[in-house]
């Protein structure tokens, strides 16, 4: 399809102000069985949607998603980054411009054994034609949120996915209609994945600062303390308005790497991105 519209890529700026929220207990309490998945990678040409599902290994559970949207332009949305026990799945579509270009989506799981109080909990939005809606999806009582996760029903490619933001016991999630609307009724789902404390669990996430108007591209690494390893990504736009598309959300073993796109005409407003990073002893 024919895109009519061309994107600048701009990747959040870190700059020095670290936030981490969690208390710190010994290293003796961990998360045993850590690791990344082999990330899973659809088919690479121009189809309005594709999709990708990364699979644990048998016996270990989902604790953390990541995805990442491969060429494009910047004309793909990210629709879905959903966890399942033991997978996640990634979703996206082409804008209502679409594109030419060959592109792909691939999924991340980060895996461990399974944690005590182990559950995936989300909450569901109504669905109704509207510019904005936010919603977060809550552990039950005395557990903690390892990750989270979205997913836009009904948006097809004309609404994305502002922020996957785990917190210490729920995960945030919010969804834009795109700069020109979407005629469409649509809702959005938030997911926490959740587990008893496994002691260390930090969730930190550096202050990034995106300049309106700007051509350039970067992208950073946010790391985990010394001593502790990656669980889960997570990211939020501030002041975005639907203007700015995530491209990456990419876990590593002790870091994780967000990228986005705006909008090429024009966005003359500051937003932010943010870097969110949930880390523990492993």
């Amino acid at each position: 399809m024919n895109g009519r519209h061309r994107r600048r890529v701009v990747a959040g700026l870190l700059v020095l102000l670290t936030v981490q929220v969690g208390l710190v207990s010994p290293a003796s309490a961990a998360v045993p069985g850590l690791e990344i998945a082999p990330p899973a990678t659809s088919a690479s040409n121009s189809a309005e949607f594709k999709s990708a599902t990364a699979s644990c290994p048998a016996g270990k559970v989902v604790v953390g998603t990541g995805a990442r949207i491969n060429g494009g332009g910047g004309d793909v949305v990210l629709d879905e980054v959903v966890p399942r026990e033991g997978s996640v799945f990634v979703g996206a579509y082409e804008d209502e411009d679409g594109t030419t270009a060959n592109w792909s989506v691939t999924a991340f799981a980060v895996c461990a054994n399974r944690p005590s109080g182990y559950i995936i909990t989300n909450a569901i939005s109504t669905t109704a034609v509207r510019f904005e809606t936010e919603l977060s999806a809550t552990c039950p009582t005395g557990r903690r949120a390892l990750g989270g996760g979205a997913q836009i029903t009904g948006g097809l490619g004309e609404v994305s996915i502002d922020d996957v933001f785990p917190g210490e016991t729920s995960s945030h999630t919010k969804g834009f209609a795109d700069q020109t609307g979407n005629a469409g009724a649509w809702s959005i789902t938030a997911f926490a994945i959740c587990a008893s404390d496994p002691g260390g669990l930090q969730v930190v996430f550096p202050q990034n600062s995106s300049v309106p108007g700007s051509p350039t591209s970067s992208f950073e690494f946010q790391q985990c303390p010394a001593g502790k390893r990656l669980i889960s990504t997570g990211w939020d736009f501030i002041n975005s308005l639907g203007q700015v598309l995530i491209t990456g959300s990419v876990p590593n073993t002790n870091a994780t790497l967000v990228t986005a796109h705006e909008y090429d005409d024009g966005y003359n407003a500051d937003w932010r991105a943010t870097t969110i990073a949930v880390c523990a002893f492993a």
